[in-house]
Formats: structure tokens, C-alpha cells, sequence
């Protein structure tokens, strides 16, 4: 059966390349997909596009399983166009030559030398892949980087954080992270709104008390957990069967193998079919179980930890939570495993016996598992595209998310208005438009009367003349004393560049088009009242996607460095500019203006460079 992508699994694709083509090879980045989503899906599509531009993937899972299964997915898409390897010993495959092969970094860790030449590392559930830069992962992709510099590492998890208890939860990006950022995210609402994976339903259950268990190392005691839980284990059970007893497939989650084995003889003794899994468990005898339990009659499967990430059964239809914890990237793995479709089920139960929900907070929130104040998130109401919390409108609806209060009509207006269109009087449709200009240099020192006070203030001026005259004004968050003296302009001076870098650069402000920033590494003979150097670095910013005026001197000052046709992107003119296909001044002229520098002039040019040809694919 042929393989049709959803549009999001297409996104998430274009989002990595628009990604890697602006970043630097070591800038590693991974997307957010819920589980049930398709990840596999996006793994084949993404593998199948690079093959096709003649660059090899390694493709990285944690269980054999996986890599069977991704394996397989990537083989539906392209038939025999691609050739499809395996590196796992579990398998006893050890594939060198293929475009895309799939391996578990176990096994292929220690033969990276052996693979040659490769383009792209990608690793499913990159939530599990540790922050040190000398983990498997970080050796494995170091050691492929000798052969190829470029080679980038891509991750997809359902869950972007640690899985550490929430007192230490971290997204898997940033400092000292081995990701530098998220390419692409989407919402489990999203998902939900759009059917592509099942919903679930928390019937109300008798919650074991763990309020008296320890915190170690993040998250309660196993030993002090599994004492509370085994002492509730009959009245648990007894829930168990009756909330689950019209369903086909249940997964309980236990706290330890005495626990589980507890729950699997209750249920026996029922009259009920239920085996248990556990981190001893041999291979075969797991394979049998899991085989049993996703094909065959079992209703019940009893698991210790082992079934929280990479487990496939589409089937089940309840997940009973015989266990508290305090990682909320823990709790949502295990939710998970009830979230892809299947057609005997239209929900999936969960009962949480260990309090999880009223601890951890739903999935559904958009910023669920979260630590507080970084990279805070909202979900637009309307296609459910998550952006930052700061973001105005919807990039994808164009949905307006964040309002603020005219000040002088008292509308409700946009928080990115320059000028407010709203009617002074709304009931009358020939009504002239309030105008009121938030542009403006104002003072917004609040009255007496709750209102601001919003009286223009000249240019250079530092006191309000309308609420206070006596008294120093804030003006757009600049604090002058009212003594303050125009300090004397700076003549411009010359400085000799060594070094030119290029890079992309997004306004802060969303209607405004992206940028190209170009910074001089300079050598300043200047010094400050310490005696020290005062400038080591100018920049400029080159508006290539601008229009009018800033349109008209990109463009000029783009036709000084390359004979070649000016770009019509960002990206195609960082790739020219990095590869060295701009020649660059030897010395520049700079003037302070304010608390900034302007480059006014540029001196002594390279000659023209050979023409650099583009790479769509950034590897």
C-alpha cells in the first residue's frame, strides 16, 4: 500500500531543512511530534528526500523493533529507489554501503569509521540521548565528522525534555545540551482536532497516598513506592477489572517485579488472561509475550518500565498507572502507548492510581512538562500551531493572539499595531478612525486617574510638559536625568577588518521580513579610559526581503561584492557569502550614533570571487 503523507509530516520535514540551511553543522536540532503522530512516517520521508540528492543517513533507534519497523516504513515510500540497510546485532545485520541504513547505537557505535562518508545522523526518541557531549551519541557523531564535517544530527521525540522528576526537568535544547534548538513542533490538540490519534477518557479511581514516599534522585523510591502500592494492590485490581472489563487490551504500568507480580496473580485468579514483563525478562520469551498480547488472545500485559517508549500496539484500548512519579516526560510515555489509531477502539481509558494528573497537569497543555519560564508557549485556538507566548499573530491562520488597549479610543486593538484603525464611534460606520499613533516618542507615566498620560515628546526633550514638569519621565524605557547635556558627535574613524561573518537574522518584530547580518571583525587602536581596546566586532544588517529604500541598498550593496544575480532568499545568499563568494573590504569607516556604530564607508576590495553554486541540500 502506497504511503500518503499527512501535510504536518511533510512540514515537519521542510521545517529541518529550513532549519539546518540557517544554522551551522554543530547546531543540531530535533522536532516534537506526540506519540502516534506518524514520527516514522517523517523519518522515511526526510531519508527518502536526502538519498535522492545523493547523501547517506544513519538513522538511529533504541530497540531492534524499531529499527525493523522504520526500516520497513522507509521501504514503503521508496520501493527499491533507495537501497535500505541494517546495523543491529539483535538482527544479525551489519550493513555498511546503504543510502539510509537503520542501526541501534550499540551496535554501530564503535564501526563509525568503517562507514565512511555520511550526511545526516538521525535519532528517534531524542529525549533519551544524555545532555553530555561524550554520551554514545556525541563520540559517534564526532567520530563521523572526520569524514565529513558537515554531517548534522536531527532528533523527533514526543517529548522534549529530560525524564528526570520535575524538579529537574530540562528541554533537551540549548546550553549544554546536545540540541541547539527545535525546527519544528506540533500540538497533541492539533492531533486530537485532526483525528490522527485517539483521545482518551480518566475515569475517577482510588488514588494510593505517596505523600509520604521520598524524593531520590528526582523522583519517589522505588522500594518506599512499591510498599504503598502493594499494600492497595487488591483494591487496585478490583478497579481494574471493573472499568476494564469491556475492553480488549489493557497495559498496567507497576512499580516493581514484586508489585507486578502481585497484580498478575490477582488477575489470574479472576478467571483473566494476564502475563508480566520485566526488565529480566529473556528475548524470546518477551517476543512471545508482546506477539501474544498485540496479536493473539492475552487481554491483560503487566509491565516494570520496559513498555514506556518504542512499544507499537495499536490495540490498546486502557492503561492502568499502577505507579506515581514525578517526571512528567514518564507519565506522557506511558499515556502514550494508548494513543495510536486502530480501528476496535474510539478511546482509550486511563486509570491513575498514583495521583499523576493532579501532580503533573495534562498533556494536553500546551506547555505540560515545561520548566517554568523557558520557552514559555501558546497554541493558536484556531489551527492549534504552537509558537511563544510573545508571538502577536499566527504565522499559519494569521489568527491575532495578543491584544492591548487603545489608549485614546480605548479599543481593543492588536499588540503590533503601529496606528489604530478602530471607529471612534463603532454604531456609527461613517465614523472617522481614532489614528492614534503608538510610534510616537510619548511619555507614558500613569495618572492619578489609572489612565497614561501618552503626551508626545520632541525629539531630544526629557521632560513631559503635560502631567509633571518637575519630575524625570520615562520615555519608551529611557531613564535622563533632566540636566542631561547633548554630548558631542564623534568624527568617524577607519578600522582594518579581519575577519567577515555572515548570518541569519529575524526581527523581533513578526511583520517585518528576515535579514542577513554581516559582522566585521575589526582591530580598533583606540582605547577607552582604562587603556583598553574599546571595539572588537561591527555589524550591519543587509535587508534583501525588504522592500522601497532598504530593498534598493541591499541590493547595491550586494552588486560591490558578486558579479552574481542578488538572491532571492536569505538562505541562498548566507550559502554564497560562506563559501566565499563575496569579496570584502580591508577596512571600513565607522561613526557612533548614540550608543551604536554605522558603517559609512567600505575601502579597499578584494577582487571578484569565482561564482559559488547552490546546494539546496544543507549536508
Amino acid at each position: 500500500m502506497k504511503l500518503i503523507p499527512y501535510d504536518y509530516q511533510r512540514e515537519a520535514v521542510d521545517a529541518i531543512m529550513n532549519f539546518c540551511t540557517k544554522h551551522e553543522p554543530h547546531e543540531s536540532c530535533y522536532v516534537e511530534m506526540p506519540t502516534g503522530s506518524g514520527k516514522s512516517v517523517v523519518i522515511a520521508l526526510f531519508c527518502s528526500m536526502l538519498a535522492n540528492n545523493h547523501k547517506r543517513v544513519i538513522v538511529l533507534c533504541r530497540q531492534k523493533e524499531l529499527v525493523e519497523q522504520n526500516a520497513q516504513r522507509l521501504k514503503d515510500l521508496v520501493g527499491d529507489k533507495v537501497s535500505v540497510g541494517i546495523f543491529c546485532a539483535g538482527l544479525n545485520r551489519k550493513d555498511y554501503d546503504c543510502d539510509v541504513t537503520f542501526a541501534t547505537i550499540q551496535s554501530v557505535k564503535r564501526h563509525a569509521l568503517k562507514l565512511g562518508q555520511v550526511n545526516c545522523i538521525l535519532v528517534d526518541e531524542a529525549h533519551q540521548i544524555p545532555a553530555k557531549s561524550d554520551s554514545q551519541y556525541g563520540e559517534f557523531l564526532s567520530a563521523i565528522q572526520q569524514y565529513n564535517p558537515k554531517c548534522r544530527m536531527v532528533g523527533l521525540t514526543a517529548t522534549p525534555y529530560r525524564m528526570q522528576g520535575s524538579s529537574k526537568s530540562k528541554l533537551i535544547h540549548g546550553e549544554g545540551q546536545m540540541f541547539y534548538g527545535c525546527a519544528y513542533a506540533v500540538s497533541l490538540n492539533r492531533m486530537l482536532s485532526e483525528e490522527k490519534i485517539t483521545p482518551w477518557t480518566v475515569p475517577g479511581v482510588t488514588e494510593v497516598d505517596v505523600s509520604e514516599v521520598r524524593i531520590v534522585g528526582g523522583d519517589y523510591d522505588l522500594g518506599e513506592m512499591s510498599a504503598e502500592f502493594i499494600d492497595k494492590c487488591e483494591s487496585n485490581v478490583e478497579e481494574i477489572l471493573s472499568l476494564c472489563k469491556d475492553r480488549n487490551k489493557v497495559l498496567v504500568f507497576a512499580t516493581t517485579v514484586l508489585h507486578a507480580e502481585a497484580i498478575n496473580k490477582m488477575l489470574l485468579a479472576s478467571g483473566e488472561s494476564s502475563r508480566i514483563l520485566t526488565g529480566q525478562t529473556n528475548s524470546k520469551e518477551r517476543e512471545a509475550c508482546i506477539s501474544e498480547f498485540t496479536s493473539g488472545g492475552l487481554k491483560y500485559l503487566v509491565n516494570v518500565g520496559v513498555l514506556t517508549t518504542g512499544f507499537d500496539a495499536k490495540s490498546v484500548d486502557a492503561i492502568a498507572v499502577c505507579r506515581a512519579t514525578q517526571s512528567p516526560g514518564l507519565f506522557y510515555q506511558i499515556i502514550g502507548r494508548g494513543m495510536r489509531k486502530h480501528e476496535s477502539k474510539e478511546d482509550f481509558l486511563v486509570l491513575d492510581f498514583g495521583g499523576n494528573f493532579d501532580r503533573l497537569g495534562d498533556p494536553k497543555e500546551v506547555n505540560f512538562g515545561r520548566p517554568e519560564k523557558i520557552e514559555v508557549r501558546q497554541e493558536c485556538p484556531n489551527c492549534h500551531e504552537l509558537l511563544l507566548h510573545e508571538d502577536v499573530r499566527c504565522p499559519k491562520c494569521s489568527l491575532i493572539l495578543r491584544f492591548r488597549k487603545c489608549p485614546a479610543c480605548h479599543g481593543k486593538v492588536p499588540m503590533d499595531t503601529k496606528v489604530c484603525d478602530e471607529l471612534v464611534n463603532p454604531a456609527d460606520l461613517f465614523s472617522d478612525k481614532c489614528g492614534f499613533d503608538f510610534t510616537e516618542r510619548r511619555c507614558w507615566n500613569p495618572l492619578p486617574t489609572g489612565e497614561k498620560c501618552t503626551t508626545i515628546i520632541a525629539e531630544g526633550e526629557v521632560m513631559c510638559p503635560t502631567c509633571n514638569a518637575e519630575k524625570e519621565r520615562r520615555l519608551h524605557g529611557e531613564f535622563e536625568a533632566k540636566c542631561a547635556k547633548k554630548k558631542e558627535e564623534e568624527p568617524p574613524f577607519v578600522m582594518e577588518v579581519l575577519g567577515v561573518a555572515y548570518s541569519y537574522h529575524q526581527s523581533k518584530d513578526p511583520i517585518k521580513p528576515s535579514s542577513m547580518k554581516v559582522t566585521y571583525h575589526v582591530e580598533d587602536t583606540r582605547e577607552d579610559q582604562q587603556g583598553n581596546l574599546s571595539m572588537k566586532k561591527v555589524s550591519e544588517w543587509v535587508c534583501l526581503m525588504h522592500e522601497g529604500f532598504a530593498n534598493k541598498k541591499a541590493r547595491e550593496w550586494w552588486a560591490k561584492r558578486s558579479k552574481q544575480l542578488c538572491p532571492t532568499s536569505i538562505d541562498e545568499a548566507l550559502h554564497i557569502a560562506n563559501e566565499g563568494g563575496l569579496r570584502e573590504p580591508e577596512f571600513i569607516t565607522v561613526k557612533k550614533e548614540g550608543k551604536y556604530h554605522r558603517i559609512t564607508d567600505y575601502h579597499v576590495f578584494h577582487d571578484f570571487p569565482d561564482t559559488v553554486y547552490v546546494d539546496d541540500v544543507p549536508f
